[in-house]
């Protein structure tokens, strides 16, 4: 739990059928609705992808209407992304999703804010559950 107690992260493994290693991020909802602005400003991001186990890091930069204006990410596989283009909407009280998917498992993103909107958890997955990935962004 970090000292603010808005995020918890919790590990386990479930040996009862396959040996499955999960990883859980929670985080304490707002008390009051978010707004794209809450999203403004430069994030640092990490994120894990299940397919090929890679991982991404870099940062991003939204504006207050949810647009990433600037970003760049380096990827364990040696890509290097610096190619903003996606916006972002608020789909119900406490869900953020991406509006302008790049690609499918982009397409189910969904983000939660804690309740500082200093940390952005995100999930999405594609037509499978191998697609998985999870991010995770600081506000700086």
């Amino acid at each position: 739990m970090d000292s603010g107690k808005t995020v918890a992260v919790c590990t386990q493994t479930d040996e009862t059928v396959t040996t499955v290693t999960e990883i859980y991020i929670m985080v304490k909802a707002p008390s009051t609705s978010i707004s794209l602005a809450d999203l403004a400003g430069t994030w640092q991001a990490q994120a894990i992808e299940y397919v090929g186990s890679e991982w991404d890091r870099g940062s991003m930069t939204f504006n207050s209407n949810g647009n990433i204006t600037a970003q760049s990410f380096a990827s364990s596989n040696g890509g290097v992304d610096t190619t903003p283009g996606s916006s972002f909407t608020i789909s119900g009280p406490d869900t953020i999703t991406d509006s302008n998917p790049a690609n499918s498992y982009d397409a189910t993103q969904q983000c939660s804010l804690d309740s500082d909107r200093t940390v952005m958890v995100c999930t999405s997955g594609g037509p499978n559950d191998s697609d998985a990935k999870m991010g995770i962004l600081l506000k700086q």
